[in-house]
């Protein structure tokens, strides 16, 4: 026995001791994790960049290309495209794949990454997920950390698989997924890039942040899906860009059997992202939730999203607890003309109380130019189903403004069914109907009087209650206490139609047109100029020939044949440097495919800007008393 051996007595170990530093030595031999570094042209063995592999390491975890086990590995890859033809499966404890660093970094250096700078493309079929979640049973969640991290994403082929980025399916799962600042673009999936699928009965969080999804041709459903999901899942949805993409039903994100029991701890928060440009075959470009609920929609941008059916933005049915508030709704639509309802907001089936999200609201929320095309239903902004809800929604504190029914009288706001409790504190203007008619019906509309429970507190802009007498609502209209008619253009700070430009491309918004008594420079004409033209203006290049100005060029560049070339470089911030002598550079990043100015500090791509945004005229209003 080893406290028998003959040692000096200060040298003698218990077997208690023994033990603990027994199990110290196994832990480090289960715990220590494995690193490797991966980049284009390596021909190491992946312990550090100056000994990189070439690809992405697959036999070294063992299994087969179907499944390449992840348990306790940091894999760190530098900007270039990888073809990846297997499958990671992830099986436990703490796992990170990150992207976005230099092709110059050495030794174990991370301070160099930068996404958007340095791209780490990953090259896959669509018939193959990249990261399979089957095995994380481990009932130690503190443990099983999972983070996706600075990659790309391109999934293309002729067949194609649902979650074509990242599955998680079956019960009894424990485990923290991150997916941040990755791009999943051009790309082909059976439905959804990330997917939880099946009953989950362990305990699982996703934070899904600043990532942008574009040009992507889904199946069933768009970016993220969460089906058949009722235990302890939290789920945050936080700063993504959902751009320029399609699937049938919930182009951006989809739900259904999730969250949707009376004691389910499934709750979703999606907040601050920007929906944009996208189409679904069947039902919202945006938001899909079909027997799901306790969801939070906060502070996100949807703009010039559609939906063929129902809810070019959101759409909701038999869900529970469901809260919707300060968002920003702009020119989103349905398109059948046939049958549709809620260009932005499609309410159809009961809805309850949530289990952890207790109240229905649509609150706070800016509605511009949204519009629908039928007869059959309506609601140009929001449409309530005939189905009454068990449990009302309130409407409070929206703007509706320049709603459009091009087919009838619809309204800004349509109830079918006793689905409204408060309508309050609501500004109603520019609102119209077909052939861009104001009438009684352009603003709400009703299939019976009790419908809406209280019509209180309201800005309308017909120019006296009388004037809605024609309305079913009318009496509620003219006897709901604080309702006020004959609103100008002031109550939407002189916001006009038409004045909210945005782009599908970049996803901006918020320019709008130049207003009056905005800061002007000073007009000085210009004095150089090059022409590929035979004959110029008199004056040119101060003038056109039409006489009007030329002002505050350095150099007037004209012709309708030559463009104008900058430089072109790879990677500015490398190939030029960031010495603030630089400040004011422009360059043409070629991995990018962007126009680059260079601040004093760092390379950019230019963007659109302006003067003037949509932010600042909600904020005016919210602010007036």
């Amino acid at each position: 026995m080893l406290n028998e051996m003959n040692l000096p007595t200060e040298n003698k170990f218990t077997m208690k001791q023994f033990y603990l530093i027994f199990s110290i030595f196994l832990s480090s031999l289960l715990f220590s994790q494995s690193i490797y570094f991966v980049k284009k042209g390596g021909t190491g063995t992946g312990t550090s960049w100056d000994n990189a592999l070439s690809e992405l390491p697959t036999a070294v975890f063992g299994g087969s290309n179907s499944s390449r086990p992840l348990n306790n590995v940091r894999i760190y890859i530098a900007e270039g495209d990888y073809n990846f033809n297997a499958t990671y499966g992830y099986t436990g404890n703490e796992v990170v794949i990150q992207g976005g660093f230099s092709n110059h970094s050495t030794g174990q250096d991370l301070s160099n990454y930068n996404p958007e700078i340095f791209i780490s493309r990953i090259l896959k079929n669509s018939n193959k997920r990249f990261i399979n979640i089957t095995t994380a049973t481990s009932p130690t969640f503190d443990l099983n950390k999972f983070t996706i991290k600075g990659l790309h994403f391109k999934s293309t082929g002729s067949s194609t698989v649902p979650g074509n980025v990242i599955n998680q399916q079956g019960a009894d799962k424990y485990i923290q997924l991150k997916v941040e600042d990755c791009v999943f673009h051009d790309s082909r999936s059976g439905s959804a890039m990330i997917r939880l699928a099946s009953s989950n009965s362990g305990k699982v969080t996703h934070w899904m942040h600043k990532n942008k999804f574009y040009g992507n041709q889904m199946g069933a459903t768009g970016g993220f899906e969460y089906t058949t999901v009722n235990g302890d899942v939290k789920v945050l949805i936080s700063n993504n860009l959902f751009g320029r993409s399609h699937a049938t039903d919930g182009t951006g994100f989809y739900a259904t059997t999730a969250g949707n029991s009376a004691n389910s701890q499934t709750r979703f928060y999606i907040i601050g992202n920007v929906f944009s440009c996208a189409t679904a075959g069947s039902t919202s470009g945006g938001i899909y939730f079909t027997t799901a609920g306790n969801a939070l929609i906060k502070n996100n941008i949807f703009q010039g999203v559609q939906g063929k059916n129902y809810g070019g933005a959101i759409f909701l049915t038999a869900s529970r607890g469901i809260q919707i508030e300060d968002n920003f709704f702009i020119q989103n639509s349905t398109s059948n003309t046939a049958a549709g309802a809620g260009g932005a907001i499609a309410v159809e089936g009961g809805i309850k109380n949530g289990s952890i999200i207790k109240n229905n609201w649509i609150k706070n929320n800016f509605f511009y130019e949204n519009s629908i095309n039928t007869r059959t239903y309506g609601g140009a902004s929001i449409s309530f189903s005939a189905t009454t809800t068990s449990n009302k929604f309130d409407i409070i504190g929206n703007i509706f403004a320049y709603s459009k029914s091009n087919n009838g009288q619809l309204a800004a706001i349509q109830t079918r069914g006793n689905n409204i409790g408060m309508l309050r504190d609501n500004i109603f203007y520019g609102n119209r109907n077909e052939f861009g008619v104001l009438d009684p019906h352009s603003e709400i509309k009703a299939s019976s009087s009790s419908n809406i429970e209280a019509i209180i507190h309201n800005k309308f802009q017909l120019p006296n209650a009388s004037a809605y007498s024609s309305n079913n609502l009318g009496g509620k209209i003219a006897q709901g206490p604080g309702n006020v008619f004959n609103t100008s253009i002031d109550a939407i700070m002189g916001l006009k139609e038409g004045d909210i430009l945005f782009d599908c491309e970049s996803a901006s918004l918020g320019c709008t047109k130049t207003i009056e008594g905005g800061i002007e420079g000073v007009a000085q004409s210009s004095k150089i100029g090059i022409s590929t033209f035979e004959k110029q203006a008199n004056n040119w290049p101060s003038e056109n020939f039409d006489h009007t100005s030329i002002n505050n060029g350095i150099i007037v560049l004209e012709s309708s044949s030559k463009p104008f070339i900058v430089t072109r470089v790879n990677n500015p911030e490398e190939s030029l440097g960031v010495s603030p002598d630089l400040k004011g550079a422009l360059a043409y990043d070629t991995s990018r495919g962007c126009l680059m100015l260079f601040d004093g500090e760092k390379w950019g791509c230019l963007v659109k800007g302006c003067d003037y945004s949509i932010f600042d005229i909600i904020k005016n209003i919210n602010l007036k008393p």
